[in-house]
């Protein structure tokens, strides 16, 4: 009975966990065996280990209770990351922050309830229930106050020897303060022990928080300055889509100049249509940012021999600011472009875009074909251009930008193909 009861911490973390899981991503329920598998491995460790023998006294069965909430923390780290599909480091974060809550949970509970010695069922049970609903509630509690607002993904974390050094120092911190100071003492001494104890995890899972708001701002600022540069970048495509204008200007004026002479043939009106042509670039779609980022995609599709196609309901995104949606449509159309100029083969160069309401949501889609294998990191490709650290920012900028407005983004490659699909959902007092 008390190794299964010591077997559930890893289940006891792992529910603290999810107060800090509301944007980890999809459940994938098939999966939550290793859970159990975890709460079980515990329940076996218990007894094993206590029959350690206990030549080396006090500092033997120390060292052993460290490892054994040490096993029950990576175990419920593994839990994480198979049961939410995370990368390792973000499921070591969150499993550190679970840890500090049922941590807390504990020395709330230890501050209340009557000391027990727990060797009959009924005594476990008197103990236990009212523990584990402490622990609940407590959790609960911090889902309100930080859990729902907790956002952490691979690229803001950015540093990750630094919160690899930190998380293992949090947990072994909450650990061995517990163990020095508190399990020993009784009465008012123990009481105050808990208090203290209680103080300092709140204090360490503070820090822990705190750190990812400030990679999270650390990133939004290389992203900001990523995107102002970009803007230069943007007038020099401006300028070359004027060029462009200029020269097609000139190319009709010369070939209007023919109409003096003989008859036209059909090649030179062909040509003449050609020329014309460009001026197909100019989208109308009821908003006046989707027309202008997809009017200047346009032409610079036209410039570079891509045919871009596009059924687009501007009105579905009234809800977004003009300036967001202009530069979340930019780095769709951007990668998609920088994509398919890769491509050998002229007739692979297209780009499709679609944007449509559906329901209580709005759905945008791009498909463009690519070459070479396509890798995910953290469910992003990653960067061709080497540079991680300075690069890759248009599909970062086009999750976060999902993410703010409670939107979900899945990429796809099949076959040569790749798909980019965006689900927003249309806000409470929307027009249409």
């Amino acid at each position: 009975m008390f190794s299964l009861l010591m077997g559930s911490i890893v289940l006891e973390i792992f529910v603290c966990s999810l107060a800090f899981c509301r944007h980890a991503g999809r459940v994938r329920t098939a999966r939550l065996w290793v859970v159990i598998a975890g709460f079980l491995a515990c329940s076996l460790a218990t007894p094993v280990l206590g029959a350690v023998p206990a030549e080396g006294g006090e500092m033997l069965g120390s060292l052993i209770s460290i490892g054994f909430y040490l096993l029950a923390f990576a175990l419920c780290v593994v839990a994480l990351a198979r049961v939410f599909d995370l990368e390792p480091l973000i499921a070591l974060v969150i499993g550190a922050l679970g840890y500090c809550v049922q941590h807390l949970g504990s020395d709330i509970s230890y501050l209340f309830l009557p000391e027990a010695d727990l060797i009959t069922l009924s005594e476990a049970i008197s103990f236990y229930v009212p523990h584990i609903m402490t622990i609940l509630a407590t959790a609960a509690l911090v889902y309100l106050v930080v859990g729902r607002g907790f956002r952490i993904d691979a690229d803001v974390v950015s540093r990750r020897a630094a919160w690899v050094a930190a998380c293992v120092a949090a947990v072994f911190f909450v650990i061995v303060f517990s163990m020095a100071f508190a399990n020993d003492q009784s009465g008012t001494v123990r009481r105050i022990c808990f208090t203290y104890d209680a103080l300092a995890t709140a204090f360490v899972m503070t820090i822990l928080v705190l750190l990812s708001r400030v990679d999270a701002l650390r990133a939004n600022l290389a992203a900001n300055e990523a995107i102002w540069q970009r803007r230069g970048e943007q007038y020099q495509l401006t300028r070359e889509s004027i060029d462009l204008i200029n020269e097609k200007c000139h190319d009709i004026r010369k070939r209007v100049a023919d109409l003096r002479g003989p008859a036209l043939s059909d090649e030179s009106i062909e040509r003449i249509q050609d020329s014309i042509r460009v001026y197909d670039a100019s989208v109308r779609t009821g908003n006046d940012a989707l027309d202008v980022v997809l009017t200047s995609k346009s032409l610079v599709c036209a410039q570079n021999g891509i045919e871009l196609t596009c059924l687009a309901d501007g009105g579905a995104l009234e809800f977004m600011a003009g300036d967001e949606l202009y530069f979340l449509m930019e780095n769709i159309l951007d990668n998609a472009i920088e994509a398919v100029m890769r491509l050998p083969e002229p007739e692979q160069r297209s780009i499709s875009l679609t944007v449509r309401r559906e329901g209580d949501f709005v759905s945008i889609r791009e498909d463009n074909f690519f070459a070479g294998e396509l890798e995910l990191v953290d469910g992003l490709p990653r960067t061709s251009k080497g540079d991680e650290r300075n690069h890759g920012f248009g599909l970062r900028s086009i999750r976060r930008c999902v993410g703010e407005h409670g939107g979900e983004m899945t990429l796809r490659a099949d076959g040569g193909i790749f798909s980019l699909s965006i689900l927003l959902p249309v806000p409470d007092g929307s027009s249409r």
